[in-house]
């Protein structure tokens, strides 16, 4: 998931992701490491966010 996040990609993650997954992401919040934005609830059928890496562009 870092390797991704650093090459640029961007991860949605749902509000039902693995709690491993929401717990990593937690902690690269708590880092400063990444932005989490949540997503216009009508887009999907529950609450999800987009995960990015800080420096990527």
């Amino acid at each position: 998931m870092i390797k991704g996040l650093r090459a640029g990609r961007t991860l949605i993650q749902e509000e039902w992701a693995d709690p491993a997954e929401r717990q990593a992401v937690h902690e690269l919040e708590a880092e400063g490491l990444i932005t989490r934005e949540l997503l216009p609830f009508e887009r999907y059928q529950c609450e999800a966010h987009r995960i990015r890496w800080k420096n990527a562009d």
